[in-house]
Order: structure tokens, then sequence, then C-alpha cells
């Protein structure tokens, strides 16, 4: 015989013993869990895990938050300063038609409500759209809503802090549940800033600079922030910080997840009446500072912030808008 040939023999011998002790084995659990009275489940069997269905029925009644109205108008849109990021850039003056936004952030409280009416809760188990996409990443040691067999709550003394490890896909989903929307980026802006163009909610005048009237004593920030972790304070704790509609906390707090896709250059290309972001882009917008930041710039109301939509942190929540016709 051949040494080509008994390499063969030898290799096609090994195989046959393999299959054989590979056969015994499935034999022997078969036989080991059916004595048992159990069979282990299959290889790669995974435990279903909390998914928000695809075909809820909103309720908007189920958030009585206040909200409060934006008048149809213009307002002055980025930045002017040299010092500003490209993608703020061209400052212009936009649009918009009248809308509603809440008055304060989503809270623990209220998106542990949606939890709870949408599924069961699995203790300690992320939470994921009907699409598999990350809604509420509850794994976290900074989440403060967990779950025991069937019921989602809020850690003591955490309701009425802002949620956190939501991605933008779960502000999207809590939005559709309440019969809201997320607010565009520009209707955030000018919320957060009025029509005058000022860098912070409570003022500050470009021509003086870019952080010009930075306090850190009117919002929650590095430099005054929560004794927790998060180190995020209760919404609203920070009256002289509100915009001049009155809206709260668009400085500070959290981050928060907008509509639009983000685009660096969509300022310079997109509408200047009622603009809705880029139609195609990977990256959603976030807007307003968290409570980690210490840098001033990354407060002020004309400020982009990038993240995939699936981006999940301890200071990034949102807030919810809609129609005055709606």
């Amino acid at each position: 015989m051949s040494a080509p040939m008994a390499r063969r023999g030898r290799v096609a011998l090994r195989c046959a013993r393999g299959l054989l002790a590979a056969s015994v084995a499935a034999a022997l659990s078969l036989w080991l869990g059916a004595s048992c009275g159990s069979v282990a489940p299959e290889r790669g069997a995974a435990t279903p895990r909390p998914t928000v269905p695809p075909d809820f029925t909103p309720t908007p009644g189920s958030d009585p938050v206040p909200m409060v109205e934006i008048p149809a108008g213009l307002f002055l849109r980025g930045s002017a300063c040299p010092d500003a990021p490209s993608d703020e850039q061209p400052q212009a003056w936009v649009r918009l038609s009248a809308f509603l936004i809440d008055k304060y952030e989503v809270t623990n409280e209220r998106f542990c409500a949606f939890l709870n009416a949408l599924l069961n809760a699995v203790v300690q188990e992320d939470v994921f759209s009907a699409q598999g996409k990350l809604v509420y990443k509850m794994s976290s040691s900074h989440a403060h809503i967990h779950g025991t067999v069937g019921q989602f709550s809020v850690d003591p003394g955490w309701e009425n802090h802002p949620v956190s490890m939501v991605t933008w896909f779960g502000a999207r989903e809590y939005a559709r549940w309440v019969g809201k929307r997320l607010p565009t980026e520009a209707e955030w802006e000018r919320a957060a800033r009025g029509t005058d163009g000022r860098n912070y909610p409570w003022g500050g005048a470009e021509a003086n600079g870019c952080t010009d009237g930075w306090d850190p004593a009117r919002c929650c920030n590095g430099q005054h922030r929560g004794p927790g972790l998060p180190g995020t304070f209760p919404v609203g704790s920070f009256p002289s910080g509100a915009s001049p509609d009155g809206v709260h906390d668009m400085a500070g707090n959290v981050w928060e997840w907008v509509a639009d896709i983000y685009s660096e250059t969509y300022y310079a290309q997109g509408p200047t009446e009622d603009p809705q972001g880029p139609k195609k882009g990977s990256l959603r917008v976030l807007r307003g500072g968290g409570w980690y930041n210490s840098i001033a710039e990354r407060f002020r109301c004309a400020y982009r912030r990038a993240e995939k939509p699936t981006y999940a942190s301890s200071a990034v929540g949102f807030r919810c808008a809609r129609d005055v016709s709606s």
C-alpha cells in the first residue's frame, strides 16, 4: 500500500471513531435526561428576552406630564462663533410651525409605567424592540429600573430622576406609546434658546464669546452634580436654568435624543422651514449636555452630538413633543 493511501486510511479510521463516540455521548445524554424526568435544552436555545410588541396601541392619557407650547415663527439656529464646531454652521433663521414639548425630561417612573404596560419583566434582562433593537439597558449598574417576575419597579428615591440607559429606539417607542413623538433637532434648539440665539437657556451672547453666560449653578453638570450614580438631579431642580419658554433641564442632567439623523453638513444643505433632518445616515442626534460633563461648550444650545441609535449611557435620556393639532 502506498504512503498516501495509508494516510487516508488512518484519517478515515479516526473520523469513524469520532462519529461513534459522538453517537454514544448523545444516546447517554438522552438516557440520563429521561431517567431524571427531563430533557436538557438543545444547545443554542435561548431564553426569550423581554420584547416590546410591534403592534401595541398608543395610550395618550398615560403620560400626564405638562407640555409647553412653542409658537410658530422664526428662531436663530446654529452658531456664528468662530470657535464653534463646523456642524453648527452656518447660523441661519429657521421657521417652525407651532409645537408642544415636554416641560421636563422623561423620568424613571414614567418609563417604568411604559415597560409595565407592554411586557412582563425578566430580572436584570435588557429590553429589546420587536425588531431586535436595544430599548433599555437594564443590566447596567447605573440603571434604576429593575425587574422582578412580571413587574418592573424603580429604585426608591430615583422615581423623579430622568431615565437613562435608554437608546434612541427606546425613546421612540416610549413616545409612540404615549401618542407623542421625539422633537426634531430644530424644535429642540428652539425650545432651549428661544428666538434670540443665546448661548444657554438662561442667557449669554455669542458676540461676547461662545461660552459667554455659562453658569454651572444653573444646571446639573460635572461641577454641580447629584450625589448618586448617575449624578443626576430630579427633573425641574434648576428653575433658574429654564429656557425663555419655561422648559426645564435643556442644559445638563442628561443628553437628550431627538428625532433627526445626524449630518455634519445638514445646516448648510438642509431646508430652513420645518427641517426634519437628513433622510439617510447611521447616527442620531443628542442635545443638551450631561451630568458628567464639565466643559461649558457642551451645554450650549447650539451644540450637537452624534451617536449610534443603539447607544445607551447613564447620561442619556429624552423628552417628547407633539404637534399642536394632534
